[in-house]
């Protein structure tokens, strides 16, 4: 087998390893999941998209085996389909004119700042697909918000001071509210932190098989607006 394949198959696994420890340790859980994405940003940026590909499907089907259907599921939607979609766009580029020499041709990349829209939107659509897994109406996503309640409790201190009831309404009305937004912003957080540290990792070995984009001269399409 290819090493670029061998490397994605362990990407996968490891990724994959990762996310299982983040669901079965709560302890963990929250800084594990923040490094879930990088063996997959790593196996696309150093080695390429077959890579990264290879590590999505690896590490989805992995995550079936070892938590089930449906914490399989979530790892593909959240974590491997995006990761790699992402990783695909970064390795875009095209031939055009040089702005300097339109007689010679230089590379274009694809800009940073399309690929922090392209993440906004991808943190949209997982934030609806991660209401709906809550309760595909408001009756059901209201009871998945109440079953959190205890457990957010717990985490903070069950303080019956603190906790009255007035305050424990006020935080279920604004976790219903709310909660979408958390995900999307905490889900572009995840993924751009691993986007970026991955290409500082690859820049540094010298294998990035793209050069570093200008952050500092960052355009987001008008669109998005």
């Amino acid at each position: 087998m290819p090493i670029h394949l061998v490397i994605g198959a362990g990407a996968g696994l490891v990724s994959a390893a990762l996310f299982a420890s983040a669901v079965l340790s709560a302890a963990l859980a929250g800084l594990i999941l923040y490094v879930c994405p990088l063996p997959l940003c790593l196996a696309g940026l150093v080695w390429g998209r077959p890579a990264v590909t290879l590590a999505g499907i690896v590490g989805s089907v992995l995550a079936i085996i070892a938590l089930g259907a449906a914490q399989g599921l979530v790892y593909a939607v959240v974590i491997a389909i995006p990761t790699t979609a992402l990783v695909h766009l970064i390795l875009q580029s095209r031939t055009v004119p040089d702005p300097a020499d339109e007689a010679k041709q230089i590379v274009a990349w694809y800009p940073a700042g399309r690929l922090v829209a392209a993440t906004a939107v991808i943190a949209g659509v997982i934030a609806g697909f991660m209401v709906v897994a809550l309760g595909p109406d408001m009756t059901s996503y209201q009871a998945s918000i109440d079953k959190m309640m205890p457990l957010i409790h717990d985490a903070l201190g069950a303080n019956e001071v603190v906790w009255t009831d007035e305050a424990t309404e006020n935080l279920r009305m604004l976790l219903t509210r709310a909660l979408p937004a958390v995900i999307a912003i905490v889900w572009i957080t995840i993924a751009l932190f691993n986007m970026w540290l991955a290409g500082t990792i690859a820049k540094r070995s010298g294998h990035a098989l793209r050069p570093w984009p200008n952050l500092q001269a960052l355009d987001i399409p008008n669109v998005m607006v």
